[in-house]
């Protein structure tokens, strides 16, 4: 090998040498003083005394707030419906308890991979989560979970190190999944009666059959028709089981003709007017729960007379082994009183819960999940088959 030839290639190893030397630095520097450790260590003890959390997206729109009111936190982006409280304390625990566990990449070209580059970019691919209260505000950028395994990569916006953290962190960017759901929870069996007002069609009446709890029957079936099944009067008459909302906003009282109406009726009086309009591809529904106060009573009458007789029953002395008497069952006091109590205070207690239910529920409109909507849309014929 002649001398020219090895100089070359001397020089060519040290060029290379030096640009993989460049180019690893370049791919992830670490601050001297990065380690592991909590992500936000001042979290954990200020969760109670939060007062707000917002999610900021690209462009530093922002996306979600939540705010507290008292005991309770409310979307603002719904306007202050009430939000799920179990999801964000499920949040703010993952956070508080989060750690940083791998240091990737401080340099800010390389961040967009990750997702933590700064949010005001029109582009991001993260969020960033703001914690207000109890002191100076927390936040991180939130980027993408790891796509080899558990966590999520995030960034503290003023430092220039990002990580991945030891726990899965995506931050749900849509108001609507942060609200509490559960709106009502009315058994089928606990109606007695819904008047519906279809799309198309005659109106109809579903109605309990007699001396059946939860079976339901069409009212007046046209000779020569039907049922087409059991499940379809009752499906409909359960609409306010476990009923939970996908949306919510103000009503204005200004839509227009609503697309059908309905009437629900409890056993106890209760009336639970509905109606309801296609909007943006959803049935949004509004409610106005009154008390029949006449058949409350009636009701309420014959349930004081039942309890009256179980509580006789449940003291009846009967004869014990050795001759002695005791109670035919053990009925505590409490258990006792409020099997006792007469008429006009039960009914108050149900005027005061119809009163509160009126209270969450007006100058709102829901949206229904589908298959809670589609057994309201149903017409009278859907319910009905020719006659075998």
């Amino acid at each position: 090998m002649t001398a020219k030839r090895l100089l070359v290639l001397v020089v060519l190893a040290i060029a290379l040498l030096g640009g993989a030397l460049w180019y690893s630095g370049r791919q992830a520097p670490v601050r001297h003083d990065a380690a592991a450790g909590p992500l936000l260590p001042a979290l954990e003890a200020r969760l109670n005394a939060l007062e707000e959390v917002r999610v900021i997206g690209a462009g530093d729109a922002v996306l979600v707030t939540l705010r507290r009111d008292g005991e309770v936190w409310r979307v603002s982006e719904r306007e202050g419906w009430p939000a799920d409280t179990g999801k964000l304390r499920s949040l703010l625990l993952r956070f508080a308890q989060a750690r940083r566990l791998e240091p990737k990449t401080a340099l800010p070209e390389r961040y967009a991979q990750l997702g933590v580059e700064d949010v005001s970019k029109p582009e991001a691919g993260g969020v960033r989560l703001e914690l207000h209260g109890g002191g100076e505000p927390l936040a991180v950028i939130v980027g993408r979970n790891n796509p080899q395994g558990r966590g999520s990569f995030v960034r503290l916006p003023e430092q220039a190190q990002s990580w991945l953290a030891d726990a899965d962190l995506a931050v749900e960017k849509d108001p609507a999944r942060w609200l509490e759901r559960d709106l009502l929870d009315i058994a089928a069996r606990r109606i007695v009666a819904v008047d519906v007002r279809p799309e198309r069609g005659p109106a109809f009446r579903i109605e309990r059959r007699d001396g059946d709890a939860a079976g339901f029957t069409l009212a007046q079936i046209p000779r020569g028709q039907r049922l087409v099944s059991d499940y379809a009067p009752e499906a409909t008459a359960g609409l306010f089981d476990n009923l939970q909302l996908d949306d919510v906003r103000r009503f204005d009282g200004d839509w227009g003709e609503p697309t059908l109406a309905a009437e629900f009726l409890r056993e106890d009086g209760l009336r639970i007017g509905l109606r309801a309009w296609d909007r943006d591809g959803r049935l949004w529904v509004v409610l106005e729960p009154v008390l029949d106060e006449a058949k409350a009573r009636e009701f309420l009458a014959a349930e004081v007379e039942k309890d009256r007789r179980a509580v006789e029953a449940a003291e009846k002395p009967v004869a014990g082994d050795e001759g002695e008497t005791a109670a035919a069952s053990a009925l505590d006091e409490t258990a006792k009183d409020a099997l006792l109590k007469d008429a006009d205070t039960r009914l108050a207690e149900l005027s005061a819960d119809v009163q509160a239910l009126r209270g969450k529920v007006d100058g709102w409109a829901f949206a229904l999940p589908n298959f809670k909507a589609a057994n309201l849309r149903r017409d009278r014929e859907a319910y009905l088959a020719p006659a075998q």
